[in-house]
């Protein structure tokens, strides 16, 4: 018979010698007064006036170190963070005893019982509910995250998430460039060309260091004194308030010239951008750039290893790390909907234009019947018997992309029977919609409707009046919708950008102009070498692939051949989606050209690799296109020369379709 155990009070002094034997001496971790408190709150509640003999105690404390250093929390244990731990400890053996009492169920059920056990996750089983792995993230969610450049991992804190907007601090501005640089830093040094030497004597590091021969990236302050010699730098490119280039890492700066630089021509070059650059240092105490090139991307799982499964968006958690076994069931189950599709539409969806809301109408309407057959032929089980009857695709979520006015709100300072305010009229564009899907039952029932604001929308475009106003942008005010609510069951009012997460996918959804702003700051243009020129220093560049490895000599940073710049459509839409990823963010540009909340930053970042980004910007072509894994979309206009453009894509395949109603 178990003998009951009699809580006690015990005092933190008590305590103190039996923590430090296991926490300190054992596994090396600092116990601060609050985190011991709470402690010794626990072991007294549960292990009683045995405490000290029970062998649970020394267990216990065990799992709260192992616990505490899986998750990559440092060496001091502090009050919340040891709050926290046991809450995942007590939830993790609830769990275990779940499972043993299901075990013992099993066993005393007969062979021919027609009993079946409940799916739980942690079994490898596929009957999971894919709606509970479907949901979008707001900005609000990533500001739980921050970069320790000691320890090179992201630590996590659940008391920093806020409904409110929060303004960055004085240290923000400056970490937000000095964990990017990091990051980047240390991605550039996982590629082959810059990883670094080898230096032990087994024949497989000879071979790798004679064939490779991998760069070396210099600091700028290591620079002094080594006048005339070759060097690779890597830092932050801007021009600064006396109109001169400038690289800065976290040593130094120094001025560039860029007269006889080669610029590739498959990615723009903005003021903002962290580059590699190769050149010669001058007794001037300046860095003639002979070659440039953005840092190289690499794929999603090759990041979250380096970055220890660390789980972002929260969905598989294990731990704060990616669950794996979860991880792989929701990749099976989206495998089973291939038929599941979300619908995007384009920008400057403008509710307040009748031509609009006719298009609307229309794609809605489209859809609409598409999803009536769909749900008739899964409510009659029609689908394997009828096999010439065509079940169209199933949507499950309708992105709308702002703005959804055609003019920016202003401050209106009164209203009277014949004068609406700039918010009621902007609170009208939304009834309008409720007026539409009012028709749509399938689409009100069983779609999530997903907001995404842009730059006329509130409150920022008061003061910005259609321009580009500060990144991201918070979600709509969920009054203007209150009618659009009591229509439809599932409307998220999201920031922008904001993540889309379904099943095993990470879907990231951006509305900006973001081409047109690339374009506009490209500063290639400082080249002043002619095309013979140029075509002479790629051909010695390609004499020299053999006698020593380039600074440009792999798909990643390779040069082109630097003809005529295409004009294409597919060419200009490349060059987006490789400056973008490359750069590791969806804003590559200095404050001036497009000013960012520097503590939301992460939800701005691409490390790592989303599968999908959704863009929506009506200044770039409307085409897809794969890069390092990475399916980019962009669907433009909305409303374009009389016809309504929409994207749909499928996450099973990860594929996107464009679609025009006329």
């Amino acid at each position: 018979m178990i003998e009951p155990t009699l809580p006690i009070e015990l005092n933190p002094s008590v305590f103190r010698p039996f923590a430090y034997r296991v926490l300190s001496k054992k596994y090396g971790l600092n116990v601060q007064s609050t985190a011991l408190e709470k402690l010794a709150s626990y072991v007294g509640r549960r292990f009683g006036t045995k405490w000290k003999k029970d062998p649970k105690t020394s267990a216990f404390l065990d799992a709260v170190a192992k616990l505490w250093k899986e998750q990559g929390r440092g060496i001091f244990i502090d009050g919340n963070g040891v709050t926290q731990v046991i809450k995942e400890i007590i939830a993790n053996e609830q769990r275990m005893k779940t499972k043993k009492s299901k075990a013992l169920q099993e066993e005393a059920e007969p062979a021919n019982s027609s009993f079946t056990d409940a799916t739980t996750y942690d079994n490898d089983s596929e009957d999971i509910d894919w709606k509970m792995f479907f949901k979008v993230i707001d900005a609000n969610h990533y500001t739980k995250f921050a970069y320790d450049m000691r320890r090179k991992i992201f630590d996590y804190f659940p008391e920093n998430s806020s409904k409110l907007i929060q303004l960055p601090g004085k240290d923000d501005a400056l970490n937000f460039h000095t964990t990017r640089l990091d990051l980047l830093r240390d991605r550039i040094y996982r590629n082959d060309i810059f990883a670094k030497v080898k230096y032990d004597s087994s024949e497989q590091s000879k071979v790798f260091n004679q064939t490779q021969r991998p760069k070396h990236m210099t600091s700028v302050k290591n620079l002094l004194g080594r006048n005339e010699q070759r060097f690779v730098l890597f830092g932050l490119v801007t021009l600064n308030s006396f109109g001169v280039w400038q690289l800065q890492d976290d040593t130094d700066k120094i001025e560039l010239v860029l007269k006889q630089c080669i610029f590739p021509t498959e990615t723009y070059f903005v003021s903002g951008n962290f580059l590699i650059v190769d050149g010669f240092y001058s007794s001037a105490g300046k860095f003639h750039v002979l070659s440039i090139s953005h840092p190289p991307a690499e794929d999603r799982p090759t990041t979250i290893d380096a970055l220890a499964y660390l789980d972002f968006n929260w969905d598989y958690s294990k731990n704060g790390k990616i669950d794996l076994t979860m991880k792989a069931l929701t990749l099976k189950q989206i495998k089973q909907h291939n038929d599941h599709k979300i619908v995007v539409l384009g920008g400057n969806l403008y509710l307040d234009d009748l031509e609009t809301i006719s298009k609307v109408r229309k794609t809605l309407q489209e859809l609409e019947t598409e999803l009536a057959i769909n749900l008739k032929a899964e409510r009659s089980n029609d689908v394997l018997q009828e096999a010439t009857v065509k079940v169209h695709d199933r949507t499950i979520a309708i992105i709308f992309n702002g703005p959804f006015i055609s003019r920016a709100l202003t401050v209106t300072e009164g209203s009277s029977l014949n004068h609406m305010t700039s918010s009621g009229l902007y609170k009208a564009s939304f009834d309008n919609l409720a007026t539409v899907l009012e028709q749509f039952k399938n689409i009100c029932e069983h779609c999530k409707l997903v907001f995404v604001p842009g730059d006329e929308d509130p409150w920022m475009s008061m003061v910005t009046k259609n321009s580009n106003s500060i990144w991201p942008k918070m979600k709509i005010p969920s009054v203007f919708g209150t009618r659009l609510s009591r229509v439809a069951k599932d409307v998220v009012w999201a920031s922008n950008p904001c993540r889309m997460n379904y099943l095993s996918q990470d879907i990231a959804i951006v509305r900006d102009d973001i081409g047109e702003s690339l374009k506009r700051n490209d500063f290639s243009y400082l080249c002043e070498l002619s095309q013979e020129e140029i075509e002479k220093a790629v051909k010695r560049n390609d004499e020299n692939r053999y006698s020593e490895t380039p600074f440009v000599n792999s798909q990643n940073l390779e040069i082109d051949r630097l003809t005529l710049k295409e004009n294409s459509d597919t060419t200009i839409f490349k060059k987006i989606t490789r400056t973008l990823l490359d750069q590791g963010i969806l804003s590559p540009f200095v404050n001036k050209t497009r000013q960012i909340l520097p503590n939301y930053w992460p939800i701005l970042s691409v490390m790592p690799l989303p599968d999908c980004i959704i863009m929506s910007d009506s200044t770039s072509p409307t085409l897809s296109t794969m890069y390092k894994g990475c399916l980019v979309s962009n669907v433009g206009k909305f409303y374009d020369n009389g016809r309504a453009n929409y994207l749909e894509y499928y996450p099973s395949s990860q594929t996107a379709k464009m679609r025009v109603v006329y």
